[in-house]
């Protein structure tokens, strides 16, 4: 009954950790995930270990606060290497890309970007693949190389429409 407890209680901090980072309260939302992350420790559940430490990665990224995130990248990537989990080590290494590049270490953003890239192409997740092309086609501006930007842009157009994140096609309404 106690771990039970416990548990339900461990999703409810991951929950409002998840309320507050759309609101937005970014300060609340570490919280609850830094509540979240201990009590699944307790619990020794370490797929939910490694998610929350992802997902308190992620709170740090969006707030451009890059040291702190990269101990929680770390060791949630050291789960996901050997876990059959391949659309949250795809998440991973997109959000390693954000670290990067937040960084200022683009070459390595690229590297995470085309990692990300490779999992969710296999994945066929259309919508989530459009937005890491966007961020690889950012870090190819930084080095100057337009034509993969532009690739990468007009790919991830493409699939944003064919996922039905895009409910309109300009270009093909030119056409």
């Amino acid at each position: 009954e106690g771990s039970n407890q416990l548990e339900k209680l461990a999703e409810t901090y991951l929950d409002l950790s998840w309320v507050y980072l759309l609101i937005p309260r970014n300060d609340l939302s570490l919280e609850y995930g830094l509540k979240a992350l201990e009590a699944f420790q307790k619990l020794g559940n370490r797929a939910k270990v490694a998610y929350v430490q992802n997902e308190i990665a992620y709170v740090y990224l969006i707030n451009e606060n890059y040291e702190p995130a990269l101990p929680f990248l770390e060791a949630s990537l050291s789960y996901y290497k050997g876990a059959d989990e391949p659309t949250k080590l795809g998440y991973l290494y997109d959000r390693f890309q954000m670290y990067y590049r937040g960084v200022g270490d683009f070459k390595r953003g690229l590297d995470y970007a085309a990692k990300a890239i490779s999992v969710m192409d296999q994945l066929e997740d259309k919508s989530y693949l459009a937005g890491v092309l966007i961020s690889r086609a950012n870090l190819y501006q930084k080095f100057e190389q337009y034509e993969k930007a532009e690739q990468d842009f007009l790919s991830a157009k493409n699939h944003a429409v064919a996922s039905g994140y895009l409910l309109y096609d300009v270009e093909a309404d030119r056409e």
